[in-house]
């Protein structure tokens, strides 16, 4: 999703990632879109990559190593990934496609 960033009167990047709802408990799986489990947030795409979040539509599936707390967003450390999945092959794949392309100053660590 692209949109205007009013501060800095630039195109911005945004993703977004999943946050708890209602107190998330340790090895619940997230139902992701339309579920009770996890609602999704907007955020900078550079804060997602820093802060590695889990998006939302990745979500689906996923089952959490511990609570987290409600409203607190979720990041791939929280959760266990189900195996062999083409969606995360597809990102990964479109995550090493884009990083190459971005010039180093741009580069999130």
């Amino acid at each position: 999703m692209r949109g205007r960033d009013p501060r800095a009167g630039r195109q911005a990047r945004l993703r977004h990632p999943c946050g708890g709802e209602a107190r998330p408990q340790s090895r619940r799986v997230l139902n992701g879109m339309g579920g009770f489990t996890c609602y999704g947030l907007v955020n900078s795409y550079e804060a997602c990559r820093r802060d590695d979040l889990l998006p939302m539509p990745l979500s689906i599936g996923c089952r959490l190593k511990h609570d987290v707390p409600k409203d607190q967003p979720i990041s791939y450390r929280d959760v266990e990934v189900p195996k062999d999945r083409l969606c995360d092959k597809l990102r990964a794949e479109q995550t090493a496609y884009f990083e190459e392309k971005r010039p180093a100053a741009a580069a999130v660590g």
